[in-house]
C-alpha cells in the first residue's frame, strides 16, 4: 500500500512515535513497512509540522533583559553630597547618605564644603547639601557657600537638604534654610529636609541616625531612576 493511502491513524501514531523519541530524518530517509509498504518523509513532515506548529518557544523581551543587566557608568545618575562639619557628625551623616545612593546605582561624589569645585556642579543631576545647625540656623561656612551658588547655573536640577541638630524644640534647622535657598535657585526638591539628632554639642549621633540616612539615600536613588 502506498504511503499516501495509509490510514490517518497509523500515520499519526508513527508521527507521535518519531517525535517522542526525537528521531531526525534526512531528506533521503524512508521507513519500509510490511511488504513493499513505504512511508515517505514528506508524510511525516506534514504531520510533524502540524503538531509542532502548536508548540511555541517563549519569546524573549530583549529590552527587559538589557535593562536588568545593569547600567554602564556613563549612563548612571550622578549626585554630589556637600557638607560642612565641625565635630564630624554631619560628615558621618553625609557618608551614610552616599552609601545608600551608591548601593542603588548612583555615582556619588562626597565633598567637604571647602573642597568642592563649584564650577563643576553643573555636571551632577542631584545636589545634596547639609551642615550643622549653629545659632538656630546656618554655620558661617555654609552661608558663604550658598552665596557662591548664585553664580552657578543649577536651576532645574534636583536637590536635597539635611542637617544635624540638638534634640529640643527651639534648636532651629540648618536644613530648612538650605532647602529654602535651593528652591530660590530654581532647584527641584526631591525630598523635604531631614535632621539627624546629636546627643550633645559635640555628639555623638543619636542611635540609628546613620542607618536612617542610608535608607534616605536609597530612596533618593530610586527617585533618580
Amino acid at each position: 500500500m502506498h504511503a499516501l493511502f495509509l490510514p490517518f491513524e497509523i500515520k499519526a501514531f508513527l508521527a507521535r512515535a518519531v517525535l517522542g523519541f526525537g528521531l531526525k530524518f534526512s531528506r533521503q530517509t524512508s521507513i519500509r513497512m510490511g511488504k513493499g509498504g513505504k512511508i515517505r518523509k514528506s508524510d511525516f513532515g506534514y504531520l510533524a509540522s502540524s503538531h509542532m506548529s502548536k508548540v511555541r518557544a517563549p519569546s524573549l523581551n530583549m529590552h527587559a533583559i538589557s535593562s536588568q543587566s545593569g547600567r554602564s557608568d556613563s549612563k548612571m545618575s550622578r549626585a554630589v553630597i556637600i557638607y560642612d562639619t565641625k565635630f564630624g557628625n554631619t560628615e558621618k551623616v553625609a557618608r551614610a547618605l552616599a552609601e545608600g545612593m551608591k548601593k542603588h546605582g548612583v555615582n556619588v561624589d562626597c565633598f567637604k564644603i571647602d573642597e568642592v569645585d563649584i564650577s563643576k556642579l553643573g555636571d551632577y543631576e542631584l545636589l545634596a547639601i547639609g551642615g550643622p545647625t549653629h545659632a538656630l540656623g546656618l554655620s558661617k561656612p555654609m552661608k558663604e557657600f550658598l552665596q557662591k551658588l548664585e553664580n552657578v547655573n543649577i536651576s532645574g536640577k534636583r536637590a536635597f537638604a539635611f542637617d544635624t541638630e540638638l534634640k529640643f524644640r527651639l534648636a532651629g534647622s540648618a536644613g530648612k534654610r538650605i532647602e529654602k535657598k535651593l528652591k530660590k535657585l530654581g532647584m527641584s526638591i526631591v525630598k523635604s529636609h531631614v535632621s539627624a539628632i546629636v546627643k550633645g554639642g559635640e555628639g555623638p549621633l543619636e542611635d540609628g541616625a546613620e542607618e536612617t540616612f542610608k535608607q534616605i539615600g536609597a530612596d533618593i536613588a530610586k527617585s533618580l531612576q
